[in-house]
């Protein structure tokens, strides 16, 4: 039993690493942690880790498989998921100077607020298919071709932990009322330094597959 649960500790320490070094996940949480309060981090947190969950299933049932055997649904990924990424970057920045709820407002926000911060969460990490690519590799690194199912959806599992265990606490600590006043008088900067970052991300994303196209 215990050779065979070998392959989830490597699996483990990968991806905890690859979690905690921050990428556009992290931008995401720590500004809505910081900006719109503890609830609305964590509802983008979950977000994010059902995202991570879907691939985790992609990548061990070889999706990418299919996108090798239909090069055109990458494509329509990619594409999809730069221009969502450019959506948020422009959004971003166009909003900067709008009024935020306060940190002690979270709680009252409203159902709809945490939906939106659910959905921003989850897209964001679903529309980028570089991460599919990223745990395709590692499951066929890490794991047996003959790996049985439970062991995909215990390494699926473990991702999902990994992922909302770090970004929750990250919605915690930022949503302290002194981070809270520290992200609100950097404001503006911080989300045309977020904006862009979305933005260029996005435009490496459409890249590939537009210069394919023409």
């Amino acid at each position: 039993m215990l050779h065979s649960l070998a392959p989830l500790g490597p699996f483990t320490l990968a991806w905890l690493v690859t979690v905690i070094v921050p990428g556009l996940n992290f931008v995401l949480v720590t500004r809505t942690a910081a900006l719109h309060g503890r609830a609305a981090g964590l509802f983008t947190t979950l977000g994010i880790g059902v995202a991570a969950i879907l691939w985790g299933l992609g990548g061990f049932l070889g999706l990418h498989a299919l996108f090798e055997w239909q090069p055109n649904f990458e494509t329509f990924a990619k594409i999809a998921g730069g221009l969502f990424l450019i959506w948020i970057g422009i959004d971003l920045i166009r909003k900067r100077n709008q009024e935020l709820h306060s940190p002690s407002d979270d709680e009252t926000a409203g159902p709809e607020g945490f939906i939106h911060a659910f959905l921003k969460g989850f897209f964001c990490c679903i529309s980028n298919p570089d991460v599919l690519v990223f745990t395709t590799s590692l499951f066929a690194t890490m794991f047996p071709a003959n790996a049985p199912l439970w062991m995909g959806l215990a390494a699926t599992g473990i991702m999902f932990v990994i992922q909302v265990g770090w970004m929750g606490m990250l919605a915690l600590c930022l949503s302290a009322p002194f981070m809270a006043q520290w992200f609100n008088d950097k404001r503006n900067i911080i989300d045309i330094i977020a904006g862009l970052l979305f933005i260029v991300l996005g435009g490496m994303l459409l890249y590939a597959p537009l210069h394919g196209l023409i």
